[in-house]
C-alpha cells in the first residue's frame, strides 16, 4: 500500500484528467523519504483515531481479493457493509491508476485492457451483452429512451448505463445471500447528468435493493455537486446530489 501511494510523487508521471502524462520538468521526491513520511502519517493517524484499548484494531482485520458480483468468501455472515462503488460518470480507473497497476498488478498492455473490460462497468469502454437490456430497471429504460432523442457526446454512454446497473443489481443480489439477517448496508453514490437529463442513481439503487429483501432506512444527502461546463452552458446549472443510501436486510 505504501509503495503504491508514493509512485506518482517519485516519478515523472502526472495526473491530467483521467489520464497520466509525462512531465520531465516535474520535481520528483526521493522514494525513501516519501516512504518515511507516509509511514509517519499512518502511525500518527492510527494513534489519533483509535482508543487505547483497541490499539490492535488493524491486526484483527483481514483483506480478501474478490469480485462483488460473485462473492465466494468463506467467512461468517457479516452484519454490515460500507461501500462506495464506482459512479457511472465515465471515469476509467485503469487509466488514472495505470502506474500503480503496471507496478504490481499487470504485466502487459493487453492485460490492462482485459482488466478495463472486466471491471465494474462505469466507463464508456464497458462491454455488455445484448440480453442485458431486458434485465434493467424500468427507470433506467426510461432514461435510455430520453437519451435516444439527444445528441450524446459519446454514443457509448447508454451501454455504460446498462452495464452499470446490471453490475449494481448483480452485486446487491450477491449481498442478499452473503449478509446476515438484519445486516445494514451503507452505499455512497453520486447522481449523474447527461445531456441535461439527471439520473437518480440513489433512488434506482434503493428500489433495486428492495427487490432483494433490503429495506430503505434513510437516504442522506452528503453534498450537492455542479455539472460540467459543457452541460451548464447548454442546459443551465442543476445541483446533483451525492448520497448515502442506508439499507437493512429485512429477510
Amino acid at each position: 500500500m505504501f509503495f503504491l501511494s508514493i509512485l506518482i510523487d517519485s516519478s515523472y508521471a502526472k495526473n491530467s484528467g483521467q489520464f497520466l502524462r509525462i512531465d520531465r520538468k516535474k520535481k520528483i521526491g526521493k522514494p525513501t523519504t516519501l516512504m518515511e513520511n507516509k509511514l509517519s502519517e499512518f502511525l500518527k493517524s492510527k494513534e489519533a483515531r483509535l482508543p487505547k484499548d483497541n490499539i490492535d484494531f488493524f491486526e484483527k482485520n483481514e483483506a480478501f481479493l474478490g469480485d462483488s458480483r460473485d462473492i465466494s468468501i468463506d467467512i461468517p455472515k457479516p452484519n454490515v457493509v460500507i461501500t462506495s462503488p464506482p459512479y457511472p460518470n465515465r471515469y476509467d480507473y485503469t487509466r488514472s491508476y495505470a502506474l500503480e497497476l503496471a507496478f504490481s498488478f499487470v504485466d502487459s498492455n493487453s492485460e490492462l485492457i482485459e482488466l478495463r473490460h472486466n471491471l465494474f462497468r462505469s466507463h464508456i469502454e464497458s462491454k455488455i451483452q445484448s440480453n442485458y437490456i431486458n434485465k434493467i430497471h424500468p427507470a433506467v429504460s426510461e432514461v435510455l429512451k430520453i437519451l435516444e432523442s439527444k445528441e450524446l457526446n459519446n454514443n457509448k454512454i447508454p451501454d455504460m448505463l446498462i452495464g452499470y446497473f446490471y453490475d449494481i443489481e448483480t452485486t446487491i443480489k450477491e449481498l442478499s445471500f452473503f449478509l446476515a439477517k438484519k445486516a445494514e448496508m451503507f452505499i455512497v453514490v453520486d447522481n449523474v447528468r447527461y445531456e441535461g437529463e439527471v439520473i437518480p442513481i440513489d433512488l434506482i439503487i434503493a428500489d433495486i435493493a428492495s427487490s432483494y429483501g433490503f429495506k430503505l432506512k434513510d437516504l442522506l444527502i452528503t453534498r450537492y455537486k455542479g455539472n460540467s461546463s459543457q452541460q451548464m452552458a447548454k442546459y443551465g446549472r442543476i445541483p446533483v446530489r451525492e448520497s448515502l443510501i442506508w439499507l437493512e436486510k429485512s429477510i
